[in-house]
Parts: structure tokens; sequence; C-alpha cells
């Protein structure tokens, strides 16, 4: 409880209790696992108006400032932090608008990654794999902030249950709530439904070519986005780079190598072949 105001320790836009009603696009929400940053920004707005219809009198009462912390993150960022960029800017509208504070943002940082893929993994290995990861927080800038930590959709509680732990090993006890788009509810669904979720649009690289031909999507490198190319068929992924621009291509290299994915065994063949179209593509059209 906050100021008299019965905080829950959990917010979701969208409670999923029957996989075929989910209360969302279910193809506009794998397009934006992949890259679509203009669906990120929907999701963030939407996901905004409903935080903001259920805890106005929180967020215009509250004796502490509002810090938004995104899902756990590297270099490259995950599809979430597009939709939490979206979130908090609209948040900070509303909030400057009634005379508070805006909210600050703030990061966890994803120390390592490894090349599965979580969203096809049961509870117990999600949580196994994303423990190896390791994450990190600059404790300091915490001090005295109310924490929204948001990310796109609560599965198992993997994430989330690690977040709990990081913040109590380093004795952080403030105030927070956890924020998603949406929340499965129903334990007899397999974890596995997040992965035909999030490939239910978007499921090999003739998808992603097509959501880069469309003009109603702003494109965004992401996590999901690079690993998918980097485990694609190496038919396919000849076939998807001669046909990408110069500068998605630049984008995809330097993506690899900032999230050390060049590095992972598992990505190495695909990686070679992205590393030796760039070389190829550079000397033919050079960019400055």
């Amino acid at each position: 409880m906050v100021n008299g105001i019965i905080i829950e320790s959990q917010f979701a836009l969208h409670h999923i209790h029957n996989t075929e009603q989910l209360g969302f696009d279910c193809r506009a929400y794998s397009k934006y696992k992949y890259g679509d940053a203009t669906r990120a920004a929907e999701f963030g707005r939407a996901l905004c108006d409903g935080f903001v219809k259920k805890y106005s009198d929180l967020l215009l009462t509250c004796n502490r400032q509002f810090m938004g912390i995104s899902s756990p993150k590297g270099l490259v960022p995950p599809a979430a932090y597009y939709m939490f960029q979206s979130f908090l800017n609209e948040l900070n509208l509303y909030l400057t608008a009634n005379g508070r504070p805006a909210a600050v943002e703030h990061n966890i940082k994803r120390v390592s990654t490894m090349s599965a893929d979580y969203s096809q993994l049961e509870t117990d290995q999600r949580f196994a794999h994303l423990t190896k990861e390791g994450y990190s927080i600059d404790k300091k800038p915490l001090e005295g902030k109310f924490l929204l930590i948001i990310d796109d959709i609560r599965i198992t509680g993997s994430h989330e249950k690690i977040i709990v732990q990081l913040l109590k090993s380093l004795s952080i006890e403030n105030p927070r709530i956890f924020l998603y788009f949406a929340q499965l509810l129903n334990p007899e669904v397999a974890a596995t439904f997040e992965h035909e979720l999030n490939t239910c649009a978007v499921s090999c690289l003739d998808d992603i070519y097509s959501m880069l031909q469309d003009s109603h999507c702003n494109f965004a490198i992401n996590t999901r986005l690079v690993k998918g190319i980097l485990r694609a068929d190496e038919k396919q992924l000849d076939a998807f780079l001669e046909r990408i621009d110069i500068k998605l291509l630049i984008q995809l290299y330097e993506a690899c190598l900032a999230a050390n994915y060049h590095n992972i065994d598992a990505f190495s063949s695909n990686f070679q072949k992205i590393k030796t179209c760039f070389n190829e593509k550079q000397k033919k059209n050079p960019i400055d």
C-alpha cells in the first residue's frame, strides 16, 4: 500500500485465459517481436493508457519519482525496449500535464546471452537458462524512486523471479510494480504457447523481408530478429542477404558484433555468411 492506495505486484493490460481469445491482434504482436517498431509504439501507448486508468491516483499523489525499467538488455535491445520507450513517453506526457515530475529511465544490464530461444522452453528450462545469463543494475539511481518494471508478456514469470532475486541481493526494497502488455493466467496452457504467438505471422526470412517492404512498418533491429536470422536455413539466408540493402546489412552485422553473437558456436556459420556478404557489398557500395 502506498499513500493509502492498494498496489498490486503486477499489472497486465491483457489477461490470457484462452489462447483463442487473446484480446489483442496476435499477428501484430508477432511482427512486433521481429522488428516492427510501429507496433511496439502502439502497444506501449495502449499499456500506458490502461495503467493510467487503473493507477491515476498513485501517479498523481505518490511522493516518489517514478522510474521506468525495461526488461534486461545488452547493447542490442529486445523488442520490449521499443515498447518501453513508447510507454515512458506517453506516461511522461500524462505526468507533466498534471504537474508531476517526469519519470526517468534506468536499465537492468544483461551480462551475457545464449543461442536458445526461450519461448520454446518450458518453465524449468527457461529459469535454468536465464539464470546463466546474469544481470546487473546500478543501485544508486534507484534511491527514492518508485519502480515500474516493464516487459511485453509474462508467461512463466522466470524473468520476474530473477529480477526480484537481483533486487533482493542488492537490498533494493523500493516499491515496485511489474507491468506487462499481456499475462498468461491459465496454468493448463504450455509455456511454449509463447513461441506460437511470436511466430504466428513471422516464421521465416521471407516473412521478415515482407515486413521490410511494408511502408507502415518502422523497422528496428532487436535481439529476437538477429537471432532468428542467425538460426535460419543457410539457403534462405543467402537469398535474404542478397535482397536486403546495404544499410540494413550494416545494422545486422554490427548488431551481431555488439551482442557478441559472432562468438557463439551455434551462430558461427550464418555469421560468416553475413560477414562475407557485408564485405562484398561494402566494396560495391561503400558507405562513409
